[in-house]
């Protein structure tokens, strides 16, 4: 897999474990669950620009619990991190700490 797969891929699989769990506290079967991603690159920078996901779990289930669905995927981990970016450092050869002997 590409890093940009991989990173797509893990918003994939960070909402569908979140769902997961939902489902599994509400008695909601999770048989059938799935995530599709489909994702488009954007330019200036060069970056992923727009993901998609569709949830799909064939139960029927109230509006509400879509709803609620909903915004447990939100409010997955990954999701959090790219809506309110984490700080990037980027070093080269780092020098090592010396112990004190």
């Amino acid at each position: 897999m590409s890093p940009v797969e991989l990173f797509v891929g893990s918003l994939a699989s960070c909402v569908g474990y979140f769902v997961g769990r939902y489902c599994d506290r509400h008695q909601i079967s999770t048989k059938g669950l799935s995530v599709e991603a489909e994702w488009t690159m954007a330019e200036q920078p060069h970056r992923v620009g727009q993901i998609l996901l569709a949830i799909r779990l064939p139960h029927r289930m109230t509006a509400e619990q879509s709803e609620r669905l909903l915004k447990v995927a939100h409010g997955c981990t990954v999701h959090q991190s790219l809506a309110v970016p984490a700080g990037v450092a980027i070093e080269l050869n780092p020098h090592r700490r010396e112990e004190n002997p």
